[in-house]
């Protein structure tokens, strides 16, 4: 959950806003990260890894059943952290792998998101009233885990802030100096 002092989102430091941004494309890193013109084009299992990225463990470790160890996730729990980041969405949770009809929920056995090697670079930030648009650059990391020295990708993010934080609208891949978009 990434919050901001108080005063407007446009205050938020970069650093903190493009580490949640990581923790969005890591989430989604095998169906070519976080990538949409308005939210309501995510799909139901791509929110659901959302959740899960945006949550932290205390509160997903408030859902796991001790006997069986999985974890069971009702429509509400899941919405409370989505509502926080986008302003229209549509879940529906029978679309999400692991959602048990008997239960209504969706079940999950780590409730856990690989950390991925993303690393992610800020190249720009604009600001036209309430909108901010991030421009990052996304890095290779190499075998020997130093980050490469060029990028291989370039997306764009537009947030709509409000006082305290901020709600994202959209992200897109952008072409990367010339080059075609990836």
């Amino acid at each position: 959950f990434v919050s901001v002092e108080q005063g407007p989102a446009v205050q938020a430091p970069d650093r903190r806003v493009v580490s949640f941004l990581r923790g969005a494309e890591t989430a989604l890193a095998q169906e070519r990260g976080l990538t949409f013109n308005t939210p309501e084009n995510l799909s139901p299992e791509q929110l659901f890894q959302l959740f899960l990225a945006w949550t932290n463990e205390a509160t997903l470790k408030e859902y796991q059943d001790p006997d069986d160890g999985n974890f069971y996730f009702t429509t509400p729990v899941i919405r409370r952290t989505l509502d926080c980041y986008f302003r229209r969405y549509s879940f529906d949770i029978t679309q999400c792998t692991g959602y048990d009809t008997k239960s209504g929920t969706v079940v999950d056995q780590t409730a856990a998101l690989e950390p991925g090697n993303l690393r992610l670079q800020r190249v720009s930030k604009t600001m036209d009233g309430h909108k901010v648009t991030y421009v990052v650059d996304f890095y290779p990391v190499l075998d020997d885990l130093q980050v490469g020295p060029e990028p291989f990708a370039r997306k764009e993010y537009t947030l709509l802030c409000y006082p305290g934080d901020f709600y994202i609208e959209s992200a897109r891949y952008v072409p990367l100096d010339g080059a075609a978009a990836q």
